[in-house]
């Protein structure tokens, strides 16, 4: 083919036709860029649907941890609050004379279960925004808001671990000082330690501990709720951003 347009080239060189050959060369230049034009059309093209594939990828994969971490503030903590507060009122009623328990082993696991979440908190999933932040593909999501709502969540995520962090208490570990819990038989407690638990109740240092506590709770389900409903929320978006681009 090359060989052609060299061939019609010399052609019109030969017969002095400097006029053809100048509008021809100029025909040759304009069908060279409507060629790479295309070219780069059908690459950027190609480009645009390998980041649309990776961006499924990714959204898909973020679905999956807000869905895991949905999860987990039911069964980590809203299943789990009221009797962290009944616990905590329990423990406070007897300090000040208000309760007197009938079975002293179930009121000791009640006003135990008070430091529910004052240890580890719940795990959140957060691998894919990680990995979305490392690689620098956050931008590879194109929708805004969604890119936006991302980031948010996980920044709240991480300031509300140090928030929280400032106002965690000892109330846990004081309780297992006491008395140690065995998940697999919680009734199983020795006679001497419940005595040195009733005892320690009522010090002075023990209300402060569990009003600390107390507080402590209610942040922590604030945040938590917060969370859950963001999560909820996001998930939301990513289906309906993907039904609409498939």
């Amino acid at each position: 083919m090359i060989k052609f347009f060299r061939h019609i080239r010399q052609t019109m060189i030969n017969q002095n036709r400097t006029k053809k050959y100048l509008l021809y060369a100029i025909g040759e230049i304009i069908l060279v860029v409507i060629g790479i034009l295309i070219a780069l059309q059908i690459n950027n093209w190609n480009e645009n649907r390998k980041n649309q594939i990776i961006e499924t990828s990714y959204l898909q994969n973020l679905l999956k941890d807000l869905k895991r971490d949905s999860v987990s503030y039911v069964n980590g903590w809203v299943l789990r609050y009221d009797s962290k507060l009944n616990g905590l009122r329990l423990a406070k009623d007897y300090f000040y004379g208000d309760y007197k328990p009938k079975d002293t082993i179930e009121f000791v696991g009640s006003i135990g279960k008070g430091g529910i979440g004052s240890i580890g908190g719940i795990p959140m999933n957060d691998n894919t925004f990680r990995d979305l932040i490392s690689t620098g593909n956050l931008s590879l999501i194109q929708n805004e808001a969604i890119r936006n709502s991302i980031s948010g969540y996980y920044s709240y995520i991480e300031f509300s671990r140090s928030y929280l962090d400032n106002l965690k208490t000892d109330y846990a570990g004081r309780i297992n000082s006491l008395i140690p819990y065995v998940p697999s038989d919680p009734k199983n407690m020795d006679p001497r330690d419940l005595k040195l638990v009733f005892k320690s109740l009522k010090q002075p240092d023990f209300i402060g501990l569990i009003n600390q506590e107390i507080t402590y709770g209610h942040a922590l389900n604030r945040r938590y709720v917060v969370q859950y409903k963001e999560s909820l929320s996001i998930r939301d978006s990513i289906v309906n951003y993907l039904n609409k681009n498939r």
